[in-house]
């Protein structure tokens, strides 16, 4: 790991040796978390800006598929690595341009014979019949009092039903969300485009981090498609 903290400092050199391609990026965990994401031989390494402890290596027997949309590439992993978000199996970044991610999805292909190939902007058909999920949920006010009701989050949309006022219920395209937030498991935050926020707080178990990831999955892939 503590190779990974110096990956920043040692790029310009190594870069220009041709043993090592750095491209600025931000790693899509909820939030964007800006970092650099960094090519050497057979191993890939995201270097967070903000949170070095938070970097990560993978390595290309890791990889499961890699591809990419645009600005952007997925990667599906074998093994789990852990980010500041906690731990993930789907990796997105979005890098500076489309040609970087083409660049890297040339690399994966190169060793491993796979195809390069763009990832398709239309719903899969396991995104088809996605997992609806359903919570139990509390509008939070400040200068007002709370409305029990319901979270649900299908392959298309984020939904808040209001179980005592239907002018508190809210329904949004994932391609609507600009970004959301999971403070912990029983606090979820929606922000839209349009500058809406929206806090909820959840009962029961809460929502726990594959839920939470399968979701930031979902709004990435709508909203990149825009």
């Amino acid at each position: 790991m503590k190779i990974l903290f110096g990956l920043a400092i040692l790029a310009g050199v190594l870069s220009a040796q041709g043993d090592m391609r750095v491209y600025p990026a931000a790693l899509i965990a909820g939030e964007q978390v800006r970092g650099k994401l960094v090519l050497m031989g057979n191993s890939m390494a995201f270097v967070d800006d903000q949170r070095p402890e938070s970097s990560f290596e993978v390595t290309k027997s890791n990889i499961r598929d890699l591809s990419s949309e645009g600005d952007t590439v997925t990667v599906q992993l074998r093994n789990a690595v852990r980010d500041r978000a906690g731990s993930a199996t789907r990796l997105i970044v979005r890098l500076e341009s489309a040609p970087d991610a083409s660049g890297v999805q040339r690399w994966f292909g190169a060793a491993t014979g796979a195809a390069v190939r763009p990832a398709s902007g239309a719903a899969s058909a396991a995104d088809a019949g996605a997992e609806t999920m359903t919570f139990s949920a509390q509008r939070k006010k400040r200068l007002r009092s709370n409305t029990d009701g319901k979270l649900i989050i299908d392959s298309e949309r984020v939904i808040f039903e209001s179980a005592d006022n239907a002018d508190e219920s809210r329904r949004w395209e994932l391609s609507e969300i600009k970004e959301i937030k999971l403070k912990n498991p029983y606090d979820f935050e929606v922000r839209t485009f349009r500058g809406e926020k929206y806090n909820l707080a959840l009962s029961g178990l809460g929502m726990d981090n594959s839920q939470y990831r399968e979701i930031v999955d979902r709004v990435t892939k709508a909203r990149t498609a825009r």
